[in-house]
């Protein structure tokens, strides 16, 4: 079992963004009628919003998500380290565990 079934990436500047993004995600309420995989617990969600280098502690998070928020902006296109935690996690899970969410921008400098 995951330690984290989500973790949100962002840049520093799109911070806030992520945090209400979790809040909202924790607090919803999934209908009875909709089936979810077994053992996925959406609440179980991490932030990654610091731009640290890439290293052993950052591989160990992702490694223990399933699935990848992308807060998508242009100052998420110019963070190496946003970039580096997207190559490494699409890389070892797949890219159908990623999820963009545009913030800001248009798509193109996004």
């Amino acid at each position: 079992m995951n330690t984290y079934d989500i973790c949100i990436v962002s840049a520093a500047n799109n911070a806030d963004i992520a945090e209400r993004l979790a809040d909202s995600i924790r607090s919803y309420r999934m209908p009875a009628d909709i089936r979810i995989d077994e053992g996925l617990d959406y609440r179980r969600i991490i932030l990654d919003t610091q731009e640290t280098a890439f290293h052993e502690p950052v591989r160990r998070q992702l490694d223990a998500c399933r699935f990848l928020i992308l807060i998508c902006s242009s100052d998420a296109k110019k963070s190496s380290a946003v970039e580096e935690r997207l190559i490494y996690f699409s890389g070892t899970h797949g890219r159908d565990h990623v999820i963009a969410v545009l913030v800001r921008d248009e798509p193109a400098d996004a």
